[in-house]
């Protein structure tokens, strides 16, 4: 769910849910909001790590 998510977000892309057909219940609106939420969370530390890893890295040059 969270690639599907980061895909999203990330690279706009839209794609079918598959899975929409073999679902009965729908899906709850803040369910999705907190899951997007986590998301951007990692997402953020992820770039975050990145950058600090840039920065060690030029520090050490």
């Amino acid at each position: 769910m969270t690639l599907i998510i980061k895909q999203l977000v990330i690279r706009g892309e839209v794609v079918e849910d598959s899975a929409k057909s073999d679902r009965e219940e729908s899906l709850n609106y803040e369910l999705v909001k907190q899951l997007i939420e986590t998301a951007k969370k990692e997402i953020e530390k992820g770039c975050q790590e990145m950058i600090s890893e840039m920065v060690e890295n030029n520090a050490a040059r």
